[in-house]
């Protein structure tokens, strides 16, 4: 049986307290964090691991960080007790992209091939660097940063679970 919770996709982490009356911050941990200002209904999920849901008053991004006001959380003590928290949705609440554009979390865990057809191994993760986001791609010393662009990537298929590069000189020894 598939638990809810774990369907959850992570869209930022709870920092701090803003203000008096129970708005908080937010750091953005993927590229699905820009969700946050769209969609209407989050869900905590607590360092506990209890889980709470939320509708959205009010989100507001800032520079590097949003500034949430969340329905039920009126004052800086309840908002305190949210701290460490990560913000979570639905993957059917997010907005629909547009075709050939992917959600981080539909890339992680895909297979990643050179066009050649050798595996380098799996996305474990990605990280925004302002140019371009990146695929981290390994773990470790094994671990491989590949740009995420059009001139890297020659091909996403979800289906497949693999993600083929470009013919690109020097993007993999």
């Amino acid at each position: 049986m598939t638990n809810a919770a774990d369907e959850l996709i992570v869209l930022a982490t709870i920092t701090k307290t803003q203000g008096l009356k129970g708005e908080f911050r937010a750091r953005p941990l993927s590229g699905e964090s820009e969700n946050l200002g769209e969609i209407r209904e989050v869900t905590l999920r607590l360092p506990t691991g209890q889980t709470q849901v939320h509708k959205i008053r009010n989100a507001a991004a800032r520079k590097g960080f949003y500034v949430l006001k969340l329905a039920g959380i009126d004052h800086i003590d309840q908002a305190e007790s949210l701290i460490g928290a990560e913000i979570c949705a639905r993957p059917e609440d997010l907005e629909a992209l547009d075709e050939g554009e992917f959600y981080w979390y539909q890339l992680v865990g895909l297979r990643v091939q050179t066009h050649d057809g050798r595996d380098l191994g799996a996305v474990t993760s990605l990280f925004a660097t302002g140019a371009n986001d990146v695929l981290v791609v390994g773990e470790g010393k094994d671990e491989i940063l590949i740009p995420y662009t059009d001139d890297a990537i020659a091909s996403i298929d979800l289906d497949a679970k693999l993600i083929v590069l470009a013919d690109v000189e020097g993007l993999v020894e």
